[in-house]
């Protein structure tokens, strides 16, 4: 399968972004004394970097369930190795761990409801070697900071996906992605008892709905994966359904905003997959006379994705993405009302929201509050913790510190104190990953990548001296691409190549480029750098600046896969010279640049019958002098090795993720100390500080498609 398709099915990995964060010109380093302090270090050993304060930060994964208690927001699930949750107190500011002595296992896409007392989490799937659905739960105390496990005894079948309300005086469990015949039940916490509920007149069966306690009936309505847009309501007392009117009904989406305002249910927004197209329009759901009602489109928010939406007593807040994409809609009135806008929220729209009858809350480890009554926001930031998970993001080393951008934020790193630092948002570019960072000496620069979702053009200069942003020009910069390269020359950066999905996710036809631009930051000014024709369009390639030259070779234009080829550009001159095409490496390669040579390093799969998959390694080094690939050594390379995962130049040998280093006046290679903590497998970046490698993030190594919030330091002992 080639990474056309492992891009879309989201598997792609590829950390050759990386290498480019370590060139020569990236190595000075103002603040020798500080690199110099960490001599006490033990070397050969890998030590995990500090991530948080257990007792004191949100301790949850993706996929978390959150409920509000009346004081407080527990947050629990998500994390794919260990059951973990926290309490966030929104008067105080701070988050309090819970107990997990008899926590139900560690799990994601579950349900979890408020009884008034208890938060009472139950099913989903669990995520360590496969996925296994769950027909298992528990009920957390608050007060006592206890868990009770919930029966299993006439517990519906196990699922993921499902729904939950809670009614009063019981849970009731429907829907979701199940292995047998899926039904529902009613679970009564005060017998821990479970009871099935009627199927018959039940709508169609779905995962991934929305479902909602009118305060006698449950509502159940659509389905994340547009398969249907049709509805139930259940009554416990009768144990009967009947169907909601379809009677101007919202059209079919997928990823719609519902809510309950306490006598409508609102659908809005969403996208139509048949179509291929955002929505902006909804519909209100009475109840009483199964009756639709439009809702208006005067000011309303433009379509776009990732809108979330959450009551508030009177109004409905609908949060997006892009700036200034909030608005709160007015039932009684049929009318959408401008309010204030925060820049922040560019950063954190991501989270489950909470209403607490006062204001909304949304996030975690930067937690957002919104006070519909003064129309103002805050951004809580939780300090001294790590940044949050993270897959192709990008990292650099100051000299003093390493900063890591991506994604929903940045931090700094200082390996002395072993502690994260907040980084200002001010001017901060907008949220993006598979972008391109690189130290000038004095800023990094952050430019291109996916924003949202689509390919940006946009960076800004970060200046840790004074913790502050500056926006870059966009006059005369390329166009939008990711999984592009950039190379710093010691004045200018140059950018090159990547890819630019026009029509995604409706569509994946790519974009490749073959062309560039030179940006200088004294001036802030951009310079075309055109096609060249001695290489075809390509992204995921690997560049290096030689101190005269940046060499660019390998990538991927999906038709051809991997291309084995290169050039070199003298920014001086402006000309390209090809690479020698013999004996070049026809691998995906990593690799590093030495000073005098560039070393690659790759790998491919091949089958060995019977059934078995081995990795075949290959290994070259390029002199521009000689302009000769020669071939390396590739034996003692473990199978984990491949040219998904970064490599970085300690001065004396090159340093392959976290397994292996390779010395190049030896041609031998050597195993790394084995890693005592979880780490990423692939897209974390690896820095280089003049004594220490240092790694963050990264693919979850059981679930690739998860991020890990773990880095690591492996210092090697001096010859």
């Amino acid at each position: 399968m080639h990474r056309g398709t492992l891009f879309i099915i989201g598997l792609l990995f590829s950390c050759l972004f990386t290498p480019f964060l370590n060139q020569p010109g990236f190595q000075k380093t103002p603040f020798p004394a500080k690199v110099e302090a960490q001599t006490e270090i033990p070397c050969e050993v890998w030590r995990p970097t500090f991530v948080s304060d257990p007792m004191a930060s949100p301790q949850v994964g993706g996929g978390y369930g959150a409920v509000w208690t009346g004081t407080e927001l527990i947050a629990w699930g998500g994390n794919p190795e260990a059951p973990s949750g926290s309490r966030y107190n929104p008067v105080s500011h701070t988050w309090k761990a819970m107990s997990q002595v008899n926590a139900p296992e560690t799990r994601q896409e579950f349900s979890a409801v408020w009884t008034g007392t208890e938060m009472i989490v139950w099913g989903g799937r669990f995520r360590s070697i496969g996925t296994r659905k769950l027909n298992t739960g528990g009920r957390y105390n608050p007060v006592s900071d206890t868990w009770t496990p919930t029966s299993t005894v006439n517990a519906p079948e196990p699922r993921q996906d499902h729904s939950a309300v809670w009614t009063g005086t019981e849970m009731i469990v429907w829907g979701g992605i199940v292995n047998g015949f899926p039904t529902g039940g009613k679970y009564n916490p005060t017998t821990d008892t479970w009871t099935p509920i009627n199927e018959t007149g039940a709508p169609p069966l779905r995962d991934s709905h929305f479902s909602m306690w009118t305060g006698k009936e449950m509502l159940i309505w659509g389905t994340q994966e547009q398969l249907s847009m049709t509805g139930g309501r259940y009554d416990p007392a009768s144990n009967t359904w009947k169907p909601i009117s379809f009677t101007n009904a919202p059209t079919m989406r997928t990823g719609a905003s519902v809510t309950w305002t306490g006598t409508e249910m609102i659908v809005w927004g969403g996208y139509d997959r048949v179509n291929q197209k955002y929505l902006n329009t909804g519909s209100r759901y009475d109840p009483g006379t199964d009756r639709w009602l439009p809702m208006t489109l005067e000011n309303a928010l433009p379509p776009g994705s990732y809108y979330f939406a959450v009551w508030m007593g009177t109004g409905l807040l609908v949060v997006g993405p892009q700036s200034p994409n909030v608005a709160m809609y007015l039932p009684t009135a049929d009318q959408w009302v401008s309010i204030s806008y925060d820049p922040a929220l560019s950063y954190y729209h991501g989270g489950i929201p909470i209403w607490t009858g006062k204001e909304v809350l949304f996030g975690t480890w930067n937690m957002v509050h919104y006070n519909p009554q003064t129309d103002r926001w805050k951004v809580v930031r939780v300090t001294n913790e790590a940044p949050g998970a993270m897959l192709w993001h990008t990292a650099v080393w100051s000299g003093a510190e390493m900063i890591v951008w991506g994604h929903l934020n940045g931090k700094r790193y200082d390996p002395v104190a072993n502690r994260w630092k907040l980084m200002s948002e001010v001017d901060a570019p907008s949220q993006r990953w598979r972008h391109t960072a690189i130290w000038t000496g004095t800023e990094m620069i952050v430019w291109g990548g996916v924003l949202t979702q689509q390919a940006g053009n946009t960076g800004a200069r970060y200046n840790p001296a004074t913790d502050t942003w500056t926006p870059m020009s966009r006059k005369g910069a390329p166009l939008p691409r990711f999984f592009h390269s950039a190379v710093w020359t010691g004045h200018k950066m140059i950018v090159w190549g990547g890819v630019f999905f026009p029509n995604y996710p409706s569509g994946f036809e790519a974009i490749f480029r073959n062309d560039g631009g030179i940006y200088d930051p004294q001036t802030d000014t951009w310079e075309p750098l055109g096609a060249t024709p001695l290489l075809e369009e390509r992204s995921e390639h690997l560049a290096v600046w030689t101190g005269t030259e940046m060499i660019i070779f390998g990538g991927n234009n999906y038709s051809k896969h991997l291309l084995p080829n290169g050039a070199r550009y003298n920014p001086e001159t402006h000309t390209w010279l090809p690479l020698p095409t013999e004996n070049a490496p026809d691998d995906q390669m990593t690799g590093v640049w030495t000073g005098k040579e560039l070393i690659l390093v790759g790998s491919h799969r091949i089958f060995v019958p019977p059934d078995r998959q081995i990795s075949v390694f290959t290994g070259r080094r390029y002199n521009p002098e000689e302009d000769v690939w020669h071939s390396i050594n590739v034996e003692g390379i473990p199978e984990r090795v491949s040219g998904y995962v970064s490599a970085v130049w300690t001065g004396t040998e090159m340093v392959v993720g976290t397994d292996v280093a390779y010395n190049p006046v030896t041609d031998r290679w050597r195993s790394l100390s084995p890693i005592n903590f979880e780490r990423g497998v692939a897209a974390f970046p690896s820095i280089w500080t003049g004594s220490e490698v240092i790694i963050w993030g990264g693919g979850h190594p059981l679930e690739p498609d998860l991020r890990v919030r773990t880095g690591g330091r492996y210092r090697p002992c001096p010859d």
